[in-house]
């Protein structure tokens, strides 16, 4: 999870240079929190489905959330990733049968799964590897792979560096329109 917080004195100082009142700056912030957290969301998606090369960004998009900030004091949001392993049939890569199992490839990395076959996927998504659980026939599991150091790794490098640039770019347009007269509240 991410929790970015800003500077309170620089929020304030921008305020008293553009001549707004508290009010219409916490309209700012609340606003410019909203969009750089769906900035930064979107960019986690777009980066995390080309790093991890999975097959649908909709696998992708139940693994990131935004939490909201307290509409009261304004202090921040939040962006919380999953980062469990991540089922074979939403990645790309070669699925196979060897000798002792079933083994993928991929740009997500190579695994081997001793005693795994190959089979269809139930959500549609082509061919995957399941794994028995217990001794029986049944029941069945599909086999996954992890993925949590490449993303990471990604969020620290690629997301999380440009929080700030990101945030300031958003409040200080909102606070400028408002200044100019285009704000909505005042």
């Amino acid at each position: 999870m991410l929790h970015f917080d800003f500077d309170a004195q620089q929020i304030a100082a921008l305020t008293r240079e553009l001549g707004l009142t508290e009010r219409q700056a916490k309209y700012a912030l609340g606003r410019a929190l909203k969009r750089t957290a769906t900035t930064l969301r979107m960019m986690s998606e777009r980066g995390l489905k080309s790093e991890l090369d999975t097959k649908k960004l909709a696998y992708l998009r139940r693994r990131l959330r935004f939490s909201r900030f307290s509409k009261a004091s304004f202090e921040g949001a939040r962006l919380w990733y999953g980062t469990n392993d991540m089922p074979v049939s939403a990645l790309r890569g070669k699925v196979s049968t060897t000798g002792s199992g079933a083994a993928f490839s991929g740009k997500a990395g190579s695994h081997a799964f001793k005693g795994g076959f190959v089979r269809k996927s139930r959500r549609g998504w082509g061919r995957t590897i399941f794994v028995r659980k217990g001794r029986g026939r049944l029941p069945l599991a599909e086999a996954a792979l992890p993925v949590k150091d490449r993303m990471d790794i990604f969020i620290e490098d690629e997301v999380f560096d440009q929080i700030d640039g990101i945030f300031w770019n958003h409040f200080e347009r909102d606070m400028r329109s408002r200044a100019a007269g285009f704000g909505q509240k005042d």
